[in-house]
């Protein structure tokens, strides 16, 4: 009888502790968010690959030309992404605007609170990695295939507007 008690008592604690996990980590989420930072090393191999093809032109006026234009690209680039903005609500509704994207739909943490999950209002879903979570910072991890993108978010502060 004991045993059985013992055990009982242990999945209470385990399911408590379990739902208090998920809890907390939809209440970190929970807030609107802007792109920090983002890395994509498949992007950084392309324009690596990029500016090795720029460097075999021998009309050195060119080359600078073309650099120049390779620079403002990954500039203008990385201005649109850093515009990127993400509310998490508390009924598990998001909108994503900036950086290209303009979505909505729904998002749930997955039972591990490794992914976050998002089912947009034009019917994709996504499992995006969490990387790390934390009041004032959150990294995801996007992979397509051979392709991944990290996106480092902060918290927007109240009245805090986009560039």
């Amino acid at each position: 009888m004991n045993n059985l008690l013992y055990s009982i008592l242990i999945c209470i604690s385990i399911t408590t502790f379990a739902v208090s996990c998920k809890s907390g980590s939809n209440d970190l989420l929970t807030k609107k968010w802007k792109v920090s930072e983002f890395t994509s090393p498949s992007m950084d191999k392309l324009i690596k690959d990029q500016l090795a093809v720029i460097d075999t032109i021998k009309d050195d006026s060119m080359k600078i030309m073309m650099k120049d234009e390779m620079t403002k690209m990954m500039k203008d680039m990385n201005d649109e992404m850093l515009k990127m903005e993400m509310d998490l609500k508390s009924d598990n509704t998001f909108t994503v605007n900036g950086g290209g994207v303009n979505d909505k739909g729904n998002w749930s943490i997955s039972a591990d609170n490794k992914y976050l999950i998002t089912t947009s209002n034009k019917g994709a879903a996504d499992s995006i990695l969490i990387e790390s979570m934390s009041a004032d910072k959150l990294v995801l991890k996007q992979i397509q295939g051979e392709d991944e993108m990290t996106l480092t978010f902060i918290p927007i502060m109240h009245g805090e507007t986009k560039k």
